[in-house]
């Protein structure tokens, strides 16, 4: 029977055990990615086997940064792999450094201030959505009463909420370096991916809540990592593609990989989808049902899961995974070589065309050396054999000083000798097994 993969089954169990709240107290810190924060949208939280997967396709080994906590302050000395961006990332790195480290107590009372600065924002935002204005257009002494507080307070808190948040961001900056620079040389420079971690940690310090039991660095690293795989899908590739086409991608080469290892041999399409559709009908009932499925429970549901899962989605996936390759690749280990050197081009003609074109010019040179000239200069301008350019009747007598009517009579009387004179070579190469030049010198002594 095949078996679900450990991601999906390590997702199913931990799921499964918060729900049963048996997770709730056994260690001092929860796990973000377990979190269900009803103040995110639906946009901003997806359902965490869409993350794990499409983390995993960034090249992330998501399970194995959970292994253990991450050395978020420690390797910053050590030398890290960039080009042009190096400078910046110096720079930025010697930034990060200059930052102070808060202790529990007080990333505590800033997490604290920055809710109560949301909060307060969120007051503002539901004024104006009631009053169909921007949010800026709310004065401030109707914002303070909404919040219960005298105008004073109001500025003082707001003020107090965005020291707080500037001092746990920048507090947390070496995170997000130690964080980027796990995963560079993926398409995207390191500088642009702390850009983007940065994104990461200041969307975490926004949701932070220090009532869940969690460090906060525990809590901003799944939103760096978050910021940092989005990036790297958006960005690493030359040809973007949807996240939802980048998580079935990673998902059907996993299966592939792991249906090969079981059955010691290269499964078919039809067992990859198979396969697959087994693991989202298994995820779709732990949302559904709160604890783990059955295999009778699994099997039933896999039909209305299949229907998105078909061998032939599977085969265009392998195709969507292809990356393409530049053609200045170098190439070899000649200096200089690149890949498109050795691709050969489809409108530039080989040498042996060229040496076929100019045999069949000379062939048919000799051919019209039967004719008379006139009759020779009609062919070459009405079929254009000399510069590729066919002719109308009327433009040829222009160019012969004769009328149209001429033109057309030499016209009929050439066509008329080329066509004896082929079926003369005809007879002549089978009877006498001549070649064209023989075959010609035969006629013209007859």
């Amino acid at each position: 029977m095949p078996i679900l993969d450990e991601e999906t089954e390590m997702l199913i169990e931990s799921q499964a055990a918060v729900r049963a709240g048996r997770l709730e107290r056994e260690a001092p810190y929860a796990d973000p990615l377990e979190l269900e924060d009803e103040n995110l949208s639906l946009e901003e939280v997806e359902p965490i086997d869409e993350e794990l997967t499409s983390i995993g396709l960034a090249g992330i080994d998501l399970d194995e940064e959970l292994e253990e906590e991450p050395d978020f302050w420690g390797g910053l000395d050590e030398e890290t792999p960039h080009e042009d961006d190096s400078v910046d990332v110096e720079l930025w790195m010697l930034q990060s450094r200059r930052s102070q480290l808060l202790t529990p107590e007080e990333e505590i009372r800033y997490a604290q201030q920055v809710q109560e600065g949301e909060r307060l924002m969120r007051i503002r935002r539901e004024l104006a959505e009631k009053r169909k204005v921007p949010p800026e257009q709310i004065g401030e002494e109707e914002w303070a009463a909404a919040a219960g507080l005298p105008p004073y307070e109001l500025a003082f808190r707001l003020e107090e909420a965005d020291e707080a948040k500037r001092k746990l961001i920048e507090s947390n900056l070496r995170l997000v370096v130690s964080v980027a620079k796990r995963y560079g040389a993926r398409g995207v420079s390191i500088a642009d991916l702390i850009q983007e971690g940065n994104l990461g940690l200041i969307r975490a310090v926004e949701k932070f809540d220090p009532n869940r039991g969690f460090r906060f660095s525990t809590y901003a690293t799944w939103w760096i990592r978050r910021a940092i795989a989005r990036a790297i899908i958006n960005h690493g590739r030359t040809i973007r593609i949807p996240v939802y086409v980048a998580e079935l991608i990673n998902k059907v080469i996993k299966t592939e990989q792991r249906l090969q290892q079981i059955l010691q041999r290269e499964p078919t399409d039809e067992e990859i989808a198979e396969e697959i559709a087994r693991e989202r009908a298994a995820q779709e009932l732990l949302q559904i049902l709160g604890r783990m499925p059955t295999e009778e429970e699994i099997r039933r549901h896999i039909p209305k899961v299949k229907r998105h899962i078909t061998p032939e989605r599977v085969r265009e996936m392998r195709r969507a995974s292809i990356e393409p390759i530049s053609i200045e690749s170098p190439v070899g280990e000649r200096e200089n070589a690149t890949l498109g050197e050795f691709i050969p081009s489809q409108d530039m003609p080989t040498p042996a065309d060229v040496l076929d074109r100019l045999i069949l010019r000379e062939q048919i040179d000799m051919i019209l050396e039967k004719l008379q000239p006139k009759e020779r200069d009609v062919v070459r301008l009405r079929f254009g054999l000399d510069d590729g350019q066919q002719r109308t009747l009327e433009e040829v007598g222009a160019a012969l000083g004769i009328t149209r009517e001429r033109v057309r009579q030499l016209e009929l009387r050439a066509m008329r000798k080329l066509r004896l004179i082929g079926e003369r070579i005809e007879d002549l190469r089978r009877s006498k097994g001549l070649d064209l030049e023989q075959a010609l010198a035969e006629i013209r002594e007859i």
